[in-house]
């Protein structure tokens, strides 16, 4: 997440976020004045990211329940993390371009998948 470029006041969406194992040290990257939003498809995922947040009293983390839309307004968003998610996407393209919507001009995708082979074509990234 550090390579990402993650400061102060950043809002971050967390695609695929699962049971929120980045929400802790997003809150702390982002501060009180930054934003995480944490999407998921996963209704009982989204429950526990829910009840870390309560726990840590993170008032700035935002759960979405979604398989693709993030319902975020164009261009609002600092860093997409895309951790270990892209292999289990149904329509990636679709996925993508809505990432695409939502980053800001100078935004940035952050990718890592390590289910996926690298043969050589795919897009490969760090966390």
């Amino acid at each position: 997440m550090k390579e990402a470029g993650i400061k102060e006041g950043f809002r971050v969406l967390d695609y695929g976020c699962g049971s929120g194992s980045y929400v802790t040290p997003l809150a702390e990257l982002v501060g009180k004045s930054g934003k995480i939003y944490a999407l998921g498809i996963n209704p009982f995922a989204i429950k526990m990211v829910k009840r870390i947040a309560a726990k840590r009293q993170l008032p700035n983390v935002e759960t979405v329940i979604s398989d693709c839309k993030t319902g975020l307004p164009d261009d609002s968003i600092d860093v997409v993390l895309l951790y270990d998610t892209f292999h289990d996407l149904s329509d990636a393209n679709i996925v993508l371009e809505e990432l695409r919507r939502v980053l800001k001009p100078n935004g940035m995708l952050s990718f890592s998948d390590h289910h996926m082979k690298d043969s050589g074509d795919n897009i490969q990234g760090g966390e």
